[in-house]
């Protein structure tokens, strides 16, 4: 797990790069570094999904990638955002791919 870490961190530090984004101490980036690695586990499993069920559908990271679904929820002009409406969000809009990513997810989620 050590490697992935590394990978994740450095993902992160390349995705910084690319978006210009800087942050004010170290406690604030370890905070977004854990929504980026949520939000890139997310995306990493979306796409192995789709690619399962022979869609066409592939998520891609965007300069909101360090942003939790509060702050998304706040940008949208809502105070909550639900788990079905994050899915339809980020572009995962069929049932059967919305049941097929949470069950990854899940998968992952209890592998950590």
């Amino acid at each position: 797990m050590k490697g992935d870490d590394e990978a994740m961190r450095a993902r992160f530090e390349d995705w910084m790069k690319q978006y210009g984004r800087t942050y004010q101490d170290e406690q604030g980036k370890a905070r977004r570094f854990r929504i980026f690695k949520a939000v890139a586990r997310f995306v990493d499993v979306a796409n192995a999904v789709a690619d399962e069920l022979g869609s066409d559908v592939c998520m891609g990271l965007n300069e909101f990638a360090d942003w939790n679904d509060q702050g998304l929820a706040g940008m949208c002009g809502t105070k909550h955002m639900s788990e079905d409406q994050y899915l339809s969000m980020v572009g995962v809009n069929q049932a059967s791919d919305k049941k097929a990513t949470k069950q990854t997810l899940q998968k992952q989620e209890s592998k950590d």
